[in-house]
């Protein structure tokens, strides 16, 4: 079993109702979930966990301030080699998926692609999409983590 990190800003609680259905489908596969916000989230926390997903709701057109600024905190010594994925939801014209999966890759972490991106809307489809992406991440990302260890 391996420990996964879930990094989440939301602006109106659309991107922190898809971490926590991600972060359900995560822990059916197996996997041990922790959700943090990304304003409380340290270096620390970064270091504990070999898989992380980001997720971030679109802002005219890139990522939210908050995660912008944590990420610019980073250096590859904090996420090198660690398997991640990105996610979040837009109202329009998306683009932070694509944005934080370049600065992933920028970090030399193994990224699991394509992140998730959805149209904020209470359904049930939303929520069995965002399970879906959790269970498929976790369980590719211990394939990931086995094949480093062999």
């Amino acid at each position: 079993m391996e420990n996964m990190l879930i990094v989440y800003d939301s602006r109106f609680g659309s991107t922190e109702k898809m971490a926590k259905a991600i972060a359900e489908g995560a822990e059916d596969a197996g996997s041990r979930v922790t959700l943090k916000k990304v304003d409380q989230t340290t270096k620390t926390d970064l270091a504990k966990h070999s898989i992380i997903l980001f997720g971030t709701p679109t802002n005219y057109g890139t990522l939210s301030t908050k995660m912008r600024n944590f990420l610019d905190t980073l250096g590859k010594e904090d996420l090198k080699g660690k398997v991640g994925s990105t996610f979040g939801s837009y109202g329009w014209g998306g683009g932070a998926v694509e944005i934080m999966t370049l600065a992933l890759r920028a970090f030399e972490m193994d990224v699991i692609e394509p992140g998730l991106a959805r149209v904020p809307v209470d359904s049930f489809l939303l929520i069995d999409d965002c399970k879906s992406f959790g269970k498929r991440v976790a369980k590719e990302a211990l394939t990931r983590l086995q094949t480093k260890k062999k």
